[in-house]
This record gives structure tokens, sequence and C-alpha cells, in this order.
């Protein structure tokens, strides 16, 4: 077991000798061209890491209690690069972090096992009501301001069976930020042409005096899970990015369907503030999306 894992962090640390950065690269989607395979470990790519691991990196073929042994060690082995002093910790914190991503995924996917069994240790998991969607997160430790959350989403078949989805915010056609913040809440919204509607609500911390706070819209029909339900009629979001005194009220009322916003706004020139106002909205649920059924600017 341990000489797998040493192996295989032996061969992903010979593509990587530096963590990412949060711009500046879109990575080739999954090939089998030398040029795709050249450009995934080009060493520009500040993705390397994580684009080896999940385009390279084998699950051995063992037993289930070896892959749950080896998944066990790769917690603690994250847990003690985060406190560690090595110079290289975030390149060696990244590289868990997706070997865990892998694992998770193979244990959950290929074996059946429940989400829930594995929320262990550092790694949380919230569900909606009706258990057929679920988040297993934990914090991805950049080592920074920001904080930033890796959110594995799972969902059952309609033959009852798991599957995953890893919210990954960077490395794709663009960034997401509600994807990189943790998932506080997942409610079942009701039922729709044959889709069971969602709804995700996700705060993540941009800076020390900076948040941003979102409710996502998603459906399940089937086998089939659509990230992109416009559930705010032509958007799948309804997103808050702003200063922490500043988001007064943003939550959801599971008993009258309806979110609250209550924000306060300003506009700086030159260091000056010269407006400002607070909204408040109020949208509500008609069975399909979110209309806005009250909004109301007070200027100060």
């Amino acid at each position: 077991m341990i000489r797998y894992l040493l192996l295989c962090v032996f061969a992903i640390g010979m593509f990587s000798c530096q963590g990412p950065e949060r711009q500046g690269y879109i990575a080739v989607g999954e090939t089998d061209t030398i040029s795709g395979n050249n450009e995934l470990l080009n060493p520009n790519n500040p993705f390397r890491m994580r684009d080896s691991i999940k385009h390279y990196a084998i699950i051995p073929n063992i037993s289930l209690q070896g892959k749950l042994k080896i998944f066990n060690s790769l917690q603690d082995s994250l847990q003690k690069e985060i406190y560690s002093e090595n110079e290289k910790k975030l390149v060696e914190v990244e590289m868990y972090n997706y070997l865990i991503i892998k694992h998770l995924t193979d244990l959950i996917e290929n074996h059946q096992i429940s989400p829930k069994r594995l929320a262990r240790k550092n790694i949380k998991y919230i569900q909606s009501a009706d258990g057929k969607i679920g988040v297993l997160s934990w914090n991805e430790n950049t080592g920074s301001a920001f904080q930033s959350f890796i959110n594995i989403l799972t969902y059952r078949t309609k033959n009852n069976k798991y599957k995953t989805l890893h919210l990954e915010w960077i490395n794709q056609d663009f960034e997401y930020t509600p994807y990189a913040g943790e998932i506080k809440q997942i409610r079942w919204l009701g039922k729709q042409d044959n889709k069971n509607i969602y709804i995700l609500f996700s705060r993540g911390i941009g800076c020390s005096d900076c948040l941003n706070e979102a409710f996502i819209g998603l459906s399940l029909q089937n086998d089939t899970i659509d990230m992109d339900y416009p559930l705010f009629v032509n958007e799948n979001d309804l997103l808050v990015d702003t200063k922490n005194e500043n988001l007064l009220q943003f939550e959801y009322n599971p008993l009258s369907k309806e979110i609250e916003l209550c924000l306060v706004r300003d506009t700086i020139v030159d260091g000056n503030i010269i407006t400002l106002d607070t909204l408040i909205q109020k949208w509500k649920f008609d069975g399909i999306y979110f209309q806005i059924s009250e909004e109301e600017v007070d200027a100060q």
C-alpha cells in the first residue's frame, strides 16, 4: 500500500515543480494527441500537478479495503503537510488534494461507497432532504487570504447508483468562484417536467475584507445533472461579491421559498464615497424560477 503511494507520488512529482496561479492559463481538455499531452505537461502550465493527476494517475487494482487504507493515508499526509514548514508546501498540498479527489471518485463511482461514509477527518458532507444530491468538501489550504474549498458533488441516478462531479472552479473555460466557496445548503425546490430542481448556497472569502455568496440552480433528471439550470430566469445563479460589512442579509426561507437580499452599495471615486444606498430585494420561487417579487432602493 505504502509502496504504491510512494510510487504514485514520485511519478506525479516529476511533472510539477510549482503551485497553481489563478490566472493566465486555460488547460486543454483530456486528449490522446501528442500536442495535447505536451500542453498538459508544459513547464509553463501552472496547473501541471493537477493535470498530471487527473489524466495520468492510476488507481491500483487492489481490494476495497486496500483502497480505503490509501485514501485514509492520503488524508493523514495532507493534514501533516498543511502544518509543515516545507518550502514546497503548496505543491505538496495540491498533490494530496488531487490524489484524494481521484481516490474519492473511484470509491464512490466504482465501489458505490456512501459519500457519508467517506466524510471523515477534514472532509465534510451535506445532502439534500431527499438524499439524491450531496456535496463532499474540504478547505483547499492555498495559504492566502482567499479561502477556497474543493467541492465534490454526488448524486444518485435513476438506478440509485452514485455518480460524482468535481465542481472545479479554475483550469476550466472560465473561473467561477462560487464553486470555490463552502457549500452551506442544498435545498430541493420541487419537480418540473420530470426534473428535480435544487438550489445550492455557496459562501466564499475572497480576501481579508470581502466575501462572495451565491445561490446556484441545478436540476437532476434520470442520470443527467444540469449545473446550468436557469433558476433565475436567464441565469443559473444569484451572486453577491462585496465587502463584508456591506452584505446585511442574503438568506433563503424554505417555508416561503423566498430569497431575501439586503445590500449596502457605494460608489468610490478617488478614495471618496460619493453615493451610498441600500438595495433590498425579495425573490420568490414560482415552481420553475425565482422571480423578483419586491425591490427597493433606500438612498442615504
